[in-house]
């Protein structure tokens, strides 16, 4: 008994031994290596939208130290013991922010920087509810719109506006008989002032002050001359389509000379080709896109600035035959294609001739054979690069219905209607910037109404151009905002 207490006391006293041993180390490491810290003198700073003028915040820290902001915007100069922050501009009505980490060591703490708007713009905004038709010159100079009324006899009358976006000053350029002219919109209008009117949905009728009415004669074996779009600035160049012996085919005018555009070898599923149109044009006149109109498959054409046509999308562009069974169990061939569609207006080449925002179509084959199984994503085709850019995250929108020429995309919210709400999308990132309403707020620090939707940003950037379905959606109602 006496050894079994003697043995007890001993093992007690071994096992403070070595605790007291472990405490003395972990002691010892401690004080020898103390751990990494930094501080600083503020944990957010607001910066002015110049971004000139310098916010300075102290630094202390164990150890050297670095900077490092989440932000391309964010600029930043460091010396032994300050921080001097700065930016670049803020274009935009809204604040925005950014975090910048400084690290010393295995320490770091975060600073967040803020950076106000700039003043809102007075701008003019306008709802052209009182409008058939409008649309915008390229350079945001012009809106050319008309409406029917009716006269103090009680005739029907069309009427034809100018409106001036310097001035926001609205001109009649024109009253015409209802009986003798069948006006269906406005296709186009240059940047000086010359309205470009569908009539009859086969003709071009020209107004402009002075001369409010003339139709673009035939050449060579084509006639029913329709201009779809022009060239910014003096707009001598303009684009469109007339009746040719195929049907339709494009047509160019160069400072009023007329000439044929070259046609695409086969149809948008390698087949013999009959209707081609032309939509719109680069700013300079020197490139074009359209798509042929066989078929109802819209398929994307662009032309070049040696006037060669090519098949927008033509790296993933393809044509394969296959084998069907028809509703009565009987064999046949159907071409099934991948490519890009468009079926678009005046606004979806950027100014620049690089970029063309339509639509990826692809068609499968189903299980058993009976029927085709189409893909459609909104997408764009880069004419530099030859490249399709395929925005995946935008399946089942109703494709890209314009792009600025620094790469920002206009994508419609629906397949059901081209023109509605859209959404802007920097292509080179791939970042959702919002909506389009989001943007002239940003821009114009103007707030419209959700039903509004942006189609078109003229060059320059000091306007916006977009429309809405008018109650029925049996026509579409247009604004416009414009900085003074």
């Amino acid at each position: 008994m006496l050894v079994n207490c003697f043995f007890m006391k001993r093992t007690f006293y071994s096992m403070l031994t070595l605790l007291a041993c472990a405490i003395g180390l972990l002691a010892g490491c401690t004080k020898n290596e103390s751990p990494d810290w930094v501080d600083v003198d503020k944990v957010t700073v607001t910066l002015d939208a110049a971004g000139e003028t310098a916010v300075i915040i102290a630094v202390e820290s164990s150890t050297s130290w670095t900077a490092t902001p989440s932000a391309s915007w964010v600029q930043v100069a460091v010396e032994a013991t300050t921080l001097s922050v700065t930016a670049e501009p803020n274009e935009a009505v809204a604040d925005r922010t950014a975090d910048l980490v400084i690290q010393a060591g295995s320490a770091e703490i975060t600073v967040k920087v803020v950076q106000v708007g700039r003043e809102s713009q007075t701008a003019y905004y306008r709802f052209m509810t009182d409008m058939q038709g409008a649309t915008i010159s390229p350079s945001g100079k012009f809106v050319g719109a008309y409406t029917a009324r009716v006269d103090k006899g009680g005739q029907i009358e069309w009427e034809v506006y100018l409106i001036d976006l310097a001035t926001n000053e609205k001109k009649l350029l024109a009253t015409l008989p209802y009986s003798l002219y069948q006006f269906d919109g406005v296709r186009a209008v240059t940047d000086e002032g010359i309205v470009f009117m569908d009539h009859d949905m086969i003709q071009t009728v020209l107004m402009k002050e002075g001369e409010a009415d003339y139709m673009l004669p035939g050449f060579e074996d084509v006639e029913d001359i329709r201009i779809a779009a022009t060239s910014a600035g003096d707009g001598s160049v303009w684009v469109g389509y007339a009746t040719g012996p195929t049907g339709m085919v494009p047509v160019k005018y160069v400072h009023g000379v007329p000439e044929r555009m070259e046609m695409p070898k086969t149809n948008f599923r390698g087949q013999e080709v009959g209707n081609v149109v032309v939509r719109g044009c680069s700013a300079d006149g020197s490139m074009a896109y359209g798509s042929t109109w066989d078929n109802l498959d819209f398929g994307m054409l662009y032309w070049d600035k040696d006037g060669h046509v090519h098949w927008a999308g033509e790296d993933i562009y393809q044509v394969e035959p296959t084998e069907m069974i028809g509703p009565m169990g009987e064999p046949y061939t159907d071409y099934l294609v991948t490519g890009l569609q468009i079926q678009a207006d005046a606004f979806n080449m950027s100014p620049n001739g690089r970029y063309i925002g339509g639509l990826y179509y692809k068609e499968e084959v189903n299980a058993d054979r009976t029927d085709v199984v189409i893909t459609q994503i909104a997408a764009v085709y880069d004419t530099e690069e030859h490249k399709t850019i395929i925005l995946s995250d935008y399946s089942g929108y109703g494709g890209v219905t314009a792009v600025t020429d620094d790469g920002l995309a206009l994508i419609s919210k629906s397949m059901q209607s081209y023109y509605c709400q859209t959404d802007v999308v920097n292509l080179a990132t791939g970042e959702n910037l919002g909506d389009g309403i989001d943007y002239v707020m940003d821009k114009f620090g103007l707030v419209l109404p959700a039903s509004h939707g942006l189609t078109y940003l003229p060059i320059g950037g000091q306007a916006a151009f977009g429309e809405e379905a008018a109650p029925g959606n049996n026509l579409m109602w247009y604004w416009y905002v414009v900085a003074r």
